[in-house]
C-alpha cells in the first residue's frame, strides 16, 4: 500500500480542518508514485474525495490541481493522458456548473493540440 492510499482511506474520518491537508498530501503522494499502474490506482481511489474537496475548498484545490498538472506532465504522454482522464471529475468540480461544458471543450482542444508536438 502506498502512502497516498493510506491517507485517502484516513481522510473521510478526520475533522474537516485536517481533511483538506490530508487530501492535498495524498494527491502529492499519488503524483510521486513512479509505477504507472500504482499511480493510476492511487489517483482513481482519491478522485471522488478530490471532487468534494474542490467544491468545499476551491482555492486550495485549484492550486493543488495546477501543481498536479505540472507534476503529471513530466510523465510520458500516455501516462499523463490516463492520469488526466482519471482526474476529470476533480477538474470539472473546480469550474462553475454553467461553465463546465466550455471547460470540457477547452480540455479537448488542448489534448488535440498537444498531440501534435508530444507524440
Amino acid at each position: 500500500m502506498h502512502r497516498a492510499s493510506a491517507l485517502e482511506s484516513l481522510a473521510p474520518h478526520l475533522p474537516e480542518a485536517l481533511r483538506k491537508d490530508v487530501l492535498a498530501e495524498a494527491l502529492s503522494a499519488a503524483q510521486a508514485i513512479q509505477d504507472e499502474r500504482s499511480r493510476a490506482s492511487a489517483l482513481r481511489s482519491l478522485a471522488p474525495h478530490l471532487q468534494s474537496w474542490a467544491k468545499g475548498e476551491l482555492n486550495t484545490a485549484l492550486w493543488a490541481a495546477i501543481e498536479t498538472l505540472g507534476v503529471l506532465s513530466k510523465y510520458p504522454r500516455p501516462a499523463f493522458l490516463g492520469n488526466l482522464s482519471i482526474l476529470i471529475p476533480f477538474w470539472m468540480a473546480l469550474v462553475p456548473e454553467e461553465e463546465q461544458e466550455i471547460f470540457a471543450e477547452e480540455i479537448f482542444k488542448a489534448v488535440r493540440y498537444v498531440k501534435k508536438w508530444w507524440p
